[in-house]
């Protein structure tokens, strides 16, 4: 299955998102292969220093794509060998090939926005490209970077399903331990009482990603 995580507007953790999710299911014992699809090759650079800090394998591979060309062959041949495929997006719709592929790839899309009325003003631009691009596709919009203290979290949460998108119950909140991670490998590397609170955010927002896929596979079944 696979899950692509993109918007238009930079600085919303879209890598890191990407790249919990994909080592919270590899450390599930699924078969998971992060795509890369953004030209600042984050993620990439994310899992050289994992390898240089940690070792091989504590991080699932990934797969660097330049164009939506190579990212729909990508999706092709590996979704044979791997349960969950994650691409990572560019960061803007100016390179709008790679950001297509990405959706037409994908079985769920996934919005990460800041808490604040400008990331609320991107939902548009991407959700029209969603329309056109698959429009069968389902969106899960993820409040990200969020704190604790902001009310901002709620007012944005009801006006995205006033949009008519579903949003997910789990908020990402901005913590320390996430720009730590990036740095020394892996969330689940940090020493228990850092990471705790921030790799329980990411289960139970996988949790509700594989149950929205799961009822996707019995919608198609049916």
């Amino acid at each position: 299955m696979i899950v692509t995580v993109t918007i238009q507007k930079g600085g919303v953790g879209k890598t890191t998102l990407s790249m919990n999710l994909a080592t919270y299911w590899h450390r599930q014992q699924k078969r998971v292969v992060l795509i890369d699809a953004d030209p600042q090759r984050s993620s990439e650079r994310w899992a050289a220093r994992a390898e240089a800090c940690l070792g091989k394998g504590v991080l699932p591979s990934v797969h660097p794509c330049a164009d939506g060309t190579e990212i729909e062959e990508a999706c092709e041949r590996l979704r044979k060998s791997h349960e969950r495929i994650v691409i990572d997006t560019p960061p803007s719709l100016t390179a709008q090939n790679s950001v297509a592929s990405a959706i037409q790839c994908a079985d769920l899309v996934v919005l990460p926005i800041r808490p604040s009325i400008l990331d609320l003003d991107s939902l548009g631009d991407v959700r029209r490209l969603i329309e056109a691009e698959s429009k069968d596709t389902p969106v899960l919009v993820v409040v990200s970077l969020a704190r604790a203290s902001w009310s901002a979290t709620r007012e944005v949460r009801h006006s995205v399903e006033k949009l008519g998108y579903p949003c997910a119950k789990t908020v990402i909140h901005e913590r320390a331990s996430h720009a730590r991670a990036a740095l020394t490998g892996s969330l689940w590397s940090l020493p228990p009482a850092t990471r705790r609170p921030a790799t329980g955010e990411v289960a139970a927002l996988a949790a509700e990603i594989d149950a929205l896929l799961a009822a996707g596979r019995q919608s198609e079944a049916a």
